[in-house]
């Protein structure tokens, strides 16, 4: 009897650790660094844009600072977004009126940063040029994700 009960207690230690054992789940790979998305956001917008070396590298200083405070903004409203999606309906109308309000917000301080952005940039390429640079930068945007995501 008491053999039979250790053979039970065994296999049952050897089901649980089997379970609890980490599984071979499909790994999300790396965020790419911030580096690699801009080298291949020049990249892509060299191509698209038809630039010279000089216009790539004078037009991603100003991309890269208009993208870095874009994030900012973007950003500003992560941690509520977060808890708004894992919330199970503990947000107060106040709460999604204060966090609707900064996403409005942030779209008019977006708008006005790519004004001034793209202004800065009609003194490092042609405006044919320019004119392509919003639907480029969409477009890499799009492209970029769906790497990602594959």
């Amino acid at each position: 009897m008491n053999l039979r009960l250790y053979a039970l207690i065994a296999l049952l230690g050897t089901q649980v650790l089997a379970f609890a054992a980490p599984s071979e789940r499909k790994q999300r790979p790396a965020r790419p660094s911030k580096e690699l998305i801009q080298k291949e956001k020049k990249a892509f917008l060299t191509k698209e844009l038809s630039l010279t070396a000089k216009e790539a590298d004078d037009l991603m200083i100003i991309i890269n600072e208009l993208d870095g405070k874009r994030f900012a903004l973007w950003k500003s409203c992560y941690s509520m977004r977060r808890r708004m999606q894992s919330s199970g309906g503990g947000i107060t109308d106040a709460e999604y009126e204060k966090y609707f309000n900064q996403v409005m917000d942030n779209r008019v301080q977006e708008a006005e940063l790519e004004r001034t952005y793209y202004t800065k940039c009609k003194e490092v390429i042609p405006m044919h040029k320019l004119v392509k640079l919003e639907r480029a930068n969409r477009a890499f945007a799009r492209q970029f994700m769906q790497r990602q995501h594959n």
